[in-house]
């Protein structure tokens, strides 16, 4: 278990790619507040979610965030609260976004044959 789910970690490439998902969930609520003020919770709830896994909010879990937060845990605590409930109902936060392809670098798709209809292509005229 990491203790340094506080600090800043320009290089750390999971929260950069979930950082939008988790922004738009975010200001996406009624009382959430703006996300820029209150990313410090967001992104200490997303690396303390990744390691210590997906469950639900209990004691135990808040207990450990609270002995790793560095400042006072009282003021923290709805909106570390809130960003790990975020992370646990939004399951896409924290995968790759998905990259769309353009269409010239698919692969071609094969021409289909005409039906069969009782072993004639043209069976309604052969009858």
């Amino acid at each position: 278990m990491s203790n340094s789910w506080h600090q800043h970690d320009e290089e750390d490439m999971g929260y950069r790619a979930a950082r939008g998902s988790l922004k738009h969930a975010w200001e996406g609520e009624a009382e959430g507040g703006a996300f820029d003020d209150h990313e410090p919770h967001v992104r200490y709830a997303f690396q303390a979610h990744r390691d210590l896994g997906d469950s639900d909010w209990t004691p135990e879990v808040e207990g450990k965030l609270q002995s790793h937060w560095p400042g006072e845990w009282d003021h923290a605590r709805g909106f570390v609260q809130r960003a790990w409930q975020l992370l646990r109902t939004n399951s896409y936060v924290g995968r790759p976004p998905l990259v769309a392809k353009p269409l010239n670098s698919l692969p071609e798709t094969p021409k289909s044959q005409p039906a069969v209809t009782n072993g004639s292509p043209d069976a309604t005229h052969n009858a």
